[in-house]
């Protein structure tokens, strides 16, 4: 009758065990496919942001006081954003791009004639929204690599993680300093 019990409470303890490790391996699949999910939007946020670019990049060869190099930095970063097909590839290309945006919007910030460029002052609220969305996006994304990461380093999560090969996720998006920001 005892070898009956104790045969009985490890079978129950295998299946609760057995189901355990099923919710937390599904829970982190979820978080997993979360993450994917929240990168594809900072994905489209970054992408909208780079289709502006021409716009800008016609506006500043009208003006023409502006250098061809900073078009060809806009050029080259928009390139490096379209070739990126990783998330740390897309996010260092992300970083060229603003990067090549503020030196714009610092050479012309003390150019009364762009402030008065209703084209150029379209784009700059434009660009000043896509800014905002790929914050909020990028947010979002932080959020939930932030999670994934904590649950796969948590009792019995870590078990769980490592016998079915989930792995820490470091692509985390970074704000960058000196981003653009609109002239007064």
């Amino acid at each position: 009758m005892k070898v009956l019990l104790i045969i009985a409470a490890i079978l129950v303890a295998g299946l609760a065990s057995g189901y355990e490790y099923i919710n937390v391996r599904n829970e982190l699949a979820d978080q997993r496919n979360a993450i994917r999910a929240s990168w594809a939007a900072v994905e489209d946020a970054i992408d909208k942001r780079a289709e502006l670019v021409p716009g800008v990049i016609a506006v500043v060869e009208r003006r023409a006081k502006t250098g061809s190099e900073v078009i060809q930095e806009l050029n080259e970063a928009r390139l490096a954003l379209a070739a990126a097909r990783t998330p740390p590839e897309k996010i260092q290309a992300n970083a060229k791009l603003e990067a090549a945006l503020t030196r714009l919007l610092d050479q012309a910030q003390g150019d009364t004639r762009w402030k008065k460029d209703r084209q150029w002052r379209n784009l700059l609220d434009e660009l000043a929204t896509a800014k905002n969305r790929i914050a909020e996006e990028r947010q979002k994304y932080n959020d939930a690599v932030k999670q994934y990461n904590t649950n796969i380093q948590l009792f019995p999560k870590n078990v769980v993680a490592a016998l079915a090969g989930f792995a820490r996720e470091d692509a985390y998006f970074k704000t960058e300093q000196g981003a653009p920001r609109r002239p007064r």
